[in-house]
């Protein structure tokens, strides 16, 4: 079975939405996925989605402060609430899939109760909507192997390649969660070697075999654990290093799909 290719929205081309999915589409690919939030034009979008007959195969959630889910106070409640709603939203528009992170940030959220409580309610949510919270490897992997442990088939893994390389480059992610491998986030980066070239953050999100990232080992990883969902690019134009800064709309999402096609043959 053929993996069906994605790519996310990628917003910074001065062009209408419509006419950005359109490129999409007449690139080749037949799935994507994008942000939620309040000032979203989040079922306007999806309508033409529709038109182009891309499917929509996850929805990213809300992640900036999240790590307030871990700490005690009322802050932490009004995120879930917030997700929660994200979750009625992605529901109503019949994708099966949200991804979250654990975890936001610099700064190490020590994990209590408090936190697997609210997870909890939020996971018990999406299960009576029938949305799988799908939580992304990003910081600090103690605290995905905590929530993963703690909900065990009831969530799904979103593999994401560029953090892998940049946060942890000794772990196989698929090797531990691939059982429960719902969405892929794919992108290229130069790892660790950001320490000494001049960016601030090796998350560099460019499109594959552009940059260090060994996608060989990826599609391996990947099709050891037989995963029959979306190959789906997280590439931004502009990013860290503004590499694509001068492409248009069309070539952009023409290079993706290249590189895209290219790695799925491996």
């Amino acid at each position: 079975m053929k993996n069906k290719f994605g790519t996310k929205l990628e917003t910074s081309f001065g062009v209408t939405t419509e006419e950005n999915i359109a490129e999409m589409a007449r690139a080749g690919f037949e799935a994507s996925f994008y942000g939620w939030g309040e000032k979203v034009d989040f079922f306007g979008i999806k309508k033409i989605y529709d038109k182009y007959n891309i499917e929509v195969d996850s929805i990213h959630a809300p992640f900036n402060n999240l790590n307030c889910i871990w700490r005690d106070g009322t802050e932490g409640d009004d995120y879930i609430v917030r997700l929660s709603k994200c979750i009625d939203d992605v529901a109503a528009i019949g994708v099966p899939h949200v991804v979250v992170h654990p975890v936001c940030g610099d700064s190490f959220p020590l994990s209590n109760l408090k936190g697997i409580e609210r997870f909890r309610r939020l996971i018990d949510h999406s299960i009576k909507k029938n949305v799988k919270v799908c939580f992304e490897n990003v910081e600090y992997t103690e605290m995905l192997g905590i929530v993963m442990a703690e909900f065990g088939n009831d969530v799904g893994f979103c593999y994401d390649t560029g953090h892998e390389s940049t946060n942890d480059p000794g772990i196989r992610f698929l090797k531990l969660f691939g059982d429960r491998l719902c969405c892929t986030h794919i992108h290229d980066n130069y790892g660790l070697s950001y320490i000494v070239t001049p960016i601030l953050h090796g998350d560099c999100h460019m499109i594959p075999l552009d940059a260090g990232i060994d996608f060989r080992r990826v599609m391996s990883d990947i099709r050891s654990v037989d995963y029959k969902g979306v190959l789906m690019l997280e590439c931004a134009r502009h990013g860290l290093l503004h590499t694509y800064s001068d492409y248009t709309v069309r070539e952009f999402y023409e290079k993706a799909y290249s590189a895209l096609s290219e790695i799925a043959s491996y």
